[in-house]
């Protein structure tokens, strides 16, 4: 929503529409897709499967972000051809990471409709928080997801049963709500880390963003889940880096494109509790290292996912496409603004 308003709001784009839904209870369709629009975009390629038709019903340009789960458990679920024809009809396509870049090739998307464009996040709406790095007292550990499979969390809560006995100052605070909510209260219960580890359920932004600041390390042990099921880039993680926090997380999808390993935090294999356990003891003994994680990290958000620059880029992809229908049609350059609709 936000990146589409700074679009509107630079004059390139003549009119945005964001919608869930472009048909009605009965089957017609809404009234703003009565208007001319030049492109589609349409988030997360099960929708765009449904909806694929209106490129040619609407004589639009057709795009296509790939997200997480469309390109890894919906394929698992409905087979490699599952995209056969999207591949074939789609304009474009635009995964959140080389990880999935390379995914959609594999599955038979000509590698000249694809290109990378991260998620970005405001920079300017998280200051760098300098912390004081002392765990004599308290160790904050965060980490911030839905409690789902991929997420992983039970392999941080095991990572941060090793190291209680070592550290017994340890808090290990996990925001959010799931389907995996009992079984990780059990996992707790089990291994008994009531005084330790703390499962807040769902907490809205402002509440989200004063544990970020009050944290120390931010745990992020995603795994590829038995289901195929995968994450893009964590959002979570993206601004908990921008505020200065060092990272522990795993070699999953496209985290190794934000995480820097021994850079801007360390990467583990996933499921991988021991050295999880071992990269968290690591920071805890070297506070300066933390800082510097912490300052490499923030470094890398602002250069390569920092929202206005990635809005400028989508905008530049867009005129791109609308340039080379343009001259296909022998029309010359395409006009200075044009109407988008996202769904």
């Amino acid at each position: 929503m936000e990146r589409l308003q700074r679009m509107h709001d630079s004059g390139l784009l003549k009119e945005v529409v964001i919608t869930n839904s472009v048909t009605h209870a009965d089957g017609k369709l809404p009234s703003f897709l009565k208007k001319r629009y030049d492109i589609i975009h349409c988030h997360f390629g099960v929708e765009a499967k449904q909806l694929q038709h209106l490129k040619e019903f609407l004589n639009v340009i057709f795009v296509t972000s790939f997200h997480g789960y469309d390109i890894s458990k919906f394929v698992k679920d409905h087979g490699d051809d599952v995209y056969r024809e999207l591949f074939l009809n789609g304009d474009f396509f635009l995964p959140v990471s080389d990880f999935f870049k390379k995914r959609l090739i594999s599955l038979g998307c000509s590698e000249s409709k694809v290109r990378i464009h991260y998620m970005g996040i405001r920079t300017e709406g998280f200051p760098f928080i300098d912390r004081p790095f002392q765990f004599s007292q308290n160790i904050r550990i965060l980490s911030i997801g839905r409690l789902v499979a991929k997420k992983g969390f039970e392999y941080g809560i095991k990572a941060v049963a090793q190291l209680i006995q070592k550290y017994p100052q340890i808090q290990y605070t996990i925001v959010g709500e799931g389907e995996e909510e009992g079984r990780l209260k059990d996992l707790v219960s089990s291994l008994r880390l009531e005084n330790h580890v703390c499962l807040l359920g769902q907490k809205v932004h402002d509440e989200v963003e004063a544990l970020v600041a009050v944290s120390d390390i931010v745990l992020v042990p995603s795994v590829t889940s038995d289901k195929g099921d995968e994450e893009g880039i964590p959002t979570a993680l993206k601004e908990a880096m921008i505020s200065g926090m060092p990272v522990v997380s795993t070699y999953h999808a496209g985290i190794p494109e934000l995480v820097i390993d021994g850079e801007s935090g360390f990467l583990v294999e996933q499921r991988d509790v021991q050295g999880l356990a071992q990269r968290l003891s690591h920071l805890i003994e070297d506070p300066e290292l933390c800082r510097k994680m912490g300052q490499a990290g923030r470094k890398r958000i602002i250069e390569k996912f920092e929202l206005k620059q990635l809005s400028k880029e989508l905008v530049d992809i867009y005129l791109s496409l609308l340039n080379g229908q343009s001259k296909s049609k022998g029309q010359g350059n395409a006009k200075s603004q044009r109407h988008y609709s996202h769904v």
